[in-house]
Parts: C-alpha cells; sequence; structure tokens
C-alpha cells in the first residue's frame, strides 16, 4: 500500500508560528486541495483563519457545503452566469482581475438583494491576472460607486520573487502602494516569503500558503532571528510498502530501457509507488528512507513501482515501509533532484494515495 499520512498537528503549529509574527489578520491559502493535503481538513486545523483563499469556484463552494462559514475569498477569475451566481449565494467574497469581470458581476448584482463583497487585484509586476493602471482602477471603482450592492472590501496583489530577488520585492511593492494610495481600502500583499522579508509588507492582512504546510526558504528568519525552517513542520509525510525483495548479480539491468546496470551483486527492494501516484519520473536519482538509512533508486521509476537499493541495509524486512518524503526527507530535496518545488511535490500525490490524517 501506498498512503499519505497528514499531521494536523504540525499544521496547527505552522499557523502559530505565523500567527506569532504577524498583528495583522491572516488569510490560510488553502487552494489546489489544500496543496495536496486535503481541503476541509486542512481548513477545520486552521480554524483560526480569519480567511481562507481558494484559486477555483468549486473550492470556494465545497467549503460552504462543508459548512465553513469563514470568509472566503476566491483568487481566481470567474467566466460564468451559473457559476458566479452560486458563488454570490454563498457569500463568497470575489476578486475582481478587470473590467469586464466586473460588468458581468454587475449584471447579477441588479437581481441580487445583498451586498456581494468584492477584492481587486493589482498587477504590480506579475504580470499574470489583474489590474495594471490607475486609469483602469479608477473605472473600476467608479463603476462600483454607481452600483449600490457591490462593495469593494480589499485590494491586494501577489509578489513574483519575495524569496529569490528582494529589490523586485520592493518595487512591486512600491509599485502597489503607488496605485492604492488615494483609496482608503483594506490592502494585503504579503505571500509566505513576504511575511518575513518586513513588517511593512503585512499590511491589513497576508496571505500564507507553503508555510503553513511546513516549507519555505531556508534564508528567512522569524522576527525574533530563528530560521523559519527550522521551526515549522512538515505536514505530510508519504510512505510506500516493499512488495519485493530480491538480490542481483553482477551486470544485471533493472528496469525499463536497460536503464541502471549494476557493477556488483546488489540487493534491491521494490516499493509500491510511481509516477501513477504523483512521484517523479526520476532515473537513477534520489533515494528513499528504510530503517532510517538512504537507499538510492535504481533505474527509471515506473508508474505503479521503483527499485531501490537495500545493499547495506541490515534486516530489510516486508514489514518495514519506506518513507518517500516526510519528516525524515523533505518534499523540497525530492524537488530539487526533479528540478521543481516542494509546491509541485505536495500538489502532485494523486488520489489513488489513502489519505491518512492524525
Amino acid at each position: 500500500m501506498t498512503y499519505c499520512v497528514i499531521d494536523i498537528n504540525a499544521l496547527k503549529h505552522n499557523f502559530k508560528v505565523l500567527k506569532a509574527n504577524t498583528a495583522s489578520k491572516i488569510c490560510a491559502v488553502i487552494k489546489a486541495d489544500a496543496y495536496g493535503h486535503g481541503l476541509i481538513q486542512t481548513v477545520r486545523a486552521l480554524a483560526e483563519a480569519d480567511c481562507f483563499g481558494v484559486a477555483r469556484a468549486n473550492e470556494a463552494i465545497a467549503l460552504r457545503d462543508a459548512n465553513i462559514n469563514n470568509d472566503i475569498l476566491l483568487m481566481g477569475s470567474f467566466d460564468d452566469k451559473a457559476t458566479l451566481k452560486e458563488l454570490i449565494d454563498n457569500n463568497i467574497i470575489l476578486t475582481i482581475h478587470c473590467y469586464d469581470e466586473l460588468k458581468l458581476l454587475t449584471q447579477l448584482a441588479k437581481k441580487h438583494n445583498g451586498i456581494i463583497k468584492t477584492h481587486l487585484k493589482i498587477d504590480s509586476g506579475m504580470n499574470r491576472l489583474g489590474i495594471s493602471d490607475k486609469e483602469t482602477l479608477d473605472k473600476i471603482l467608479n463603476h462600483m460607486s454607481q452600483i449600490g450592492n457591490i462593495k469593494c472590501d480589499g485590494i491586494y496583489t501577489h509578489y513574483a520573487t519575495s524569496d529569490s530577488d528582494v529589490s523586485y520585492l520592493e518595487e512591486q511593492y512600491n509599485k502597489f502602494c503607488k496605485l492604492t494610495k488615494t483609496y482608503k481600502i483594506k490592502k494585503h500583499s504579503a505571500n509566505s516569503a513576504a511575511v518575513f522579508q518586513g513588517k511593512k509588507y503585512h499590511m491589513d492582512m497576508v496571505r500564507a500558503g507553503i508555510m503553513l504546510y511546513g516549507y519555505i526558504d531556508k534564508n528567512l528568519k522569524t522576527y525574533d532571528g530563528q530560521k523559519v525552517c527550522d521551526i515549522i513542520k512538515p505536514a505530510m509525510g508519504v510512505y510506500a510498502d516493499i512488495v519485493q525483495i530480491k538480490s542481483l548479480d553482477a551486470d544485471s539491468y533493472i528496469g525499463y530501457d536497460k536503464a541502471y546496470k549494476t557493477q556488483r551483486p546488489f540487493k534491491i527492494a521494490i516499493i509500491s509507488i510511481g509516477y501513477g501516484d504523483g512521484y517523479p519520473r526520476l532515473v537513477n536519482t534520489g533515494h528513499v528512507i528504510i530503517k532510517n538509512k538512504r537507499c538510492n533508486i535504481l533505474g527509471k521509476v515506473c508508474m505503479d513501482l521503483m527499485a531501490v537499493d537495500i545493499t547495506d541495509v541490515k534486516n530489510v524486512s516486508y514489514k518495514d515501509k519506506a518513507e518517500i518524503f516526510g519528516k525524515n526527507l523533505g518534499a523540497d530535496v525530492v524537488a530539487e533532484w526533479n528540478k521543481t518545488i516542494s509546491y509541485d511535490i505536495l500538489c502532485s500525490v494523486t488520489k489513488r494515495v489513502k489519505k491518512i490524517w492524525i
């Protein structure tokens, strides 16, 4: 069996670390099934959050269906009247990224009796979704003022380089402040990394994602001088069974395309995980942990299985589990082998991997 263990206490601990480092309100970002950790279970673990941030309409509706009553901010776009009406009826805070979205919203607002809360997204340099100029921003806000039941309750931006290029972070911050300084509207801009780059980025609310799940740039420090990565805890661990143990002679090939050739006698374990479970399709790269020992991956990772070297690990049996990533082997390390990021590894765990919350 391949299974994924989610540590609820780790999620709560990471939230406390965040809360200790900001006086602002907190939007917990739980998009993409809470970065693979399970949407509803994660939201319940992070119940102290002032708001939850999602990317898709179905995520927002799923929270309401589960009787989650916190504020929910839809950060993604909407493009059809049926979905938009459902969002409005469920009191979801909508993000306006452009004037065309506001026009669509206006059509439904006329038929809606209550207040529709919105936030405006400013594109300060990410060059994805958002309003890029003062003229459009003024046009949108002027239009809103004429529609009695559309309320702008916040205005925000998203940083492209908060953990890699502080000078560009500052450039985006300055552009955002310049565009919005004349408006007395609640503002937010800080993602996980920006929270620890300076308190000026915190504004009225911070939007934290990856740090809640136990990962962040290794150079960032808390405001009392500790490395953030040393005090937050990875919440997800993935484990797999050993399904066969075998001995190989020298000059034996392992896996598809004869990707690995043994230079000496080897003892290998076949592990019940592969790219069908969301693990990267590595080739003679990386390792897993068995009995607290590193066991190198041999050959190509298959859809359902991988082979690992247990030659130097004593007394391996079928009762032993392989840690694929978790507390002893970070998802960020696995990500490095595949030239990607921890987010990708966490979100890639597929539905056939059983989730267990502890």
